[in-house]
């Protein structure tokens, strides 16, 4: 704060004029920017695409807007029941978990973590393919696919081929794709779910593997946010 002494003019003794501090300039695009993440949760959109998937219109393969602000998304066949039997087929649907994964958001970084074990891979441009493996998030931006394994070639080229989400914020701007076919073939790690995806069964064993597995690990693991919503609901 500056304080300037000055003398008033027809005052008997001079007079102390406070200075306000000038305003702090705000920069407008902070936080409207499309190109820098927001601290506030924006929708996002998932939309299936691939060999496996029915000849439907795009808005009867996708899910969203939704907001991920409050609490983690779920994806499955428990969690989107129409949209799975009406846009993927039979084949590909034996491979659809009822608690397949979820995205949620932490900090402004939208993260995805698998919740079975059949191999998924995250596409992103400029980048490997990226194995993602149970109770383990990674992060996910606007543009990035996430390829589901459904048979015996267990790749992340025949997974991207065959189902695909692809995952985009409301509001972002789109980040670039390179076309599937063009993706560069990468080393393929072990995945942890075995040679082969897992074919789903009638109850979501998901919810056991995180039982067993928060068992053996005492109480000190702490739990992720989506766990704790599929923990919730099985009772």
């Amino acid at each position: 704060v500056q304080v300037r002494r000055t003398v008033v003019e027809g005052a008997e003794a001079p007079h102390l004029l406070t200075l306000s501090p000038p305003p702090r300039k705000v920069n407008p695009d902070a936080s409207t920017s499309p190109n820098r993440v927001s601290r506030i949760a924006l929708p996002i959109c998932l939309e299936l695409s691939g060999d496996g998937v029915l000849d439907v219109p795009a808005s009867e393969r996708r899910i969203g807007p939704v907001s991920v602000a409050d609490q983690p998304m779920i994806v499955g066949r428990k969690h989107q029941p129409e949209l799975h039997k009406r846009a993927v087929n039979p084949q590909g649907l034996k491979f659809m978990s009822r608690d397949h994964f979820s995205i949620s958001c932490e900090r402004g970084l939208f993260r995805i973590e698998p919740l079975t074990s059949n191999p998924m891979w995250r596409f992103r441009v400029g980048l490997e393919p990226l194995e993602l493996e149970q109770q383990k998030p990674a992060e996910l931006r606007s543009g990035d696919r996430v390829a589901l394994g459904t048979g015996s070639d267990n790749s992340p080229e025949a997974a991207l081929q065959s189902l695909c989400w692809l995952f985009t914020v409301e509001g972002a701007d789109p980040a670039k794709v390179e076309p599937m076919l063009s993706i560069p073939r990468a080393r393929t790690p072990p995945s942890p779910g075995g040679a082969f995806p897992r074919v789903s069964e009638d109850k979501p064993w998901a919810i056991r593997v995180l039982r067993t597995q928060e068992t053996s690990a005492g109480l000190d693991s702490p739990a992720s946010p989506a766990r704790e919503r599929l923990l919730s609901e099985s009772g």
